[in-house]
């Protein structure tokens, strides 16, 4: 299901006036990326394959849309299916991990999905209000930044470090609405463990689980029979959209944003051995350049030109 935009005005994801509006236009995003992939009517399936914050876009009524699809795989199986595509900052682990050892594997959902979070933590740590000082930006940052290919063994390693911690929220200091921080701990929890599977902790929270519900008499096998059964669970949550789906409706629905006054900033940012600079001020990706078009006075508003495929809800 798609439809064409005809002139619509809409705005680039970094001028969000609210961060629910951020998380708003992220679950659009994700329910037009589903309705793409959902095969129906005898339609083939597509998948977007380049998540990115430049290709996330929101309106006046603060409804976002997924566009750029140029990258879409259309159909399963397809001679495309093993190209790398993305945009590095963006990129799922596992696509990343595949460039160092040179061995392609097929783009599928959770890749997509995981880079669905990775535009939220990214958007967090650029422009969300916080109490980071430009070297803690820069630092933060610099984990996600685009490396020549000699470095990128390194770079998989510190977007691991990125996923594995469980203080990658909490280390951004946000000061924004508390549900915005709430979402970014459970989407982040959620990566955490579809990509890393189940931590010493949680297999040892089974093991007392399971004294408690058998008195003692269980065995280790046992353990280990449950540990896997829900580890893998845990590692196919990311596989479907069900999961960020759910954690980012439930936020909005439930949650007390107050008044919605926590617009983007335009932070400092210092990387290592570098000046400081504005996070903001920026064009959209050379990409999208030939279908946005910016007016006189305009700012950063864009037009989605005719004929642009961009799906929303």
């Amino acid at each position: 299901h798609y439809r064409l935009v005809l002139d619509k005005v809409v705005r680039p994801l970094w001028e969000f006036p609210s961060t629910k509006c951020l998380v708003q236009a992220l679950a659009d995003a994700l329910e037009a990326h589903q309705k793409a992939f959902d095969s129906s009517g005898g339609q083939a399936s597509i998948l977007h394959r380049d998540i990115s914050e430049g290709n996330i876009l929101f309106d006046d009524n603060r409804r976002g849309f997924l566009c750029d699809w140029e990258l879409a795989r259309v159909g399963e199986g397809t001679s495309e299916a093993n190209e790398r595509t993305g945009t590095e900052e963006f990129m799922s682990l596992r696509l990343l991990a595949s460039m160092v050892d040179d061995s392609p594997v097929e783009h599928e959902v959770q890749d997509d999905m995981e880079s669905m979070v990775y535009v939220l933590l990214w958007s967090a740590a650029s422009y969300a209000a916080s109490n980071m000082n430009p070297d803690e930006r820069g630092r933060f940052l610099s984990n996600f930044d685009r490396v020549p290919f000699h470095e990128l063994s390194a770079s998989v390693e510190a977007r691991r470090m990125v996923i594995g911690s469980q203080s990658t929220v909490e280390s951004l200091k946000l000061t924004t609405a508390l549900p915005f921080k709430e979402v970014l701990e459970e989407v982040m929890t959620a990566l955490r463990q579809s990509v890393l599977g189940l931590s010493r902790e949680k297999k040892e929270n089974i093991r007392l689980r399971l004294k408690l519900e058998t008195k003692g008499s269980f065995t280790e096998e046992e353990v280990e029979a449950v540990a896997v059964r829900e580890e893998k669970t845990l590692l196919a949550q990311m596989g479907t959209h069900d999961c960020l789906r759910k954690i980012l409706k439930r936020s909005l629905l439930l949650g007390d944003w107050g008044d919605e006054k926590d617009k983007a900033y335009d932070h400092e940012v210092r990387r290592p051995g570098q000046k400081t600079r504005k996070r903001k001020g920026r064009t959209l990706p050379s990409s999208q350049a030939s279908k946005k078009l910016r007016g006189p006075g305009s700012g950063n508003i864009v037009k989605v030109a005719k004929g642009q495929m961009a799906l929303s809800e």
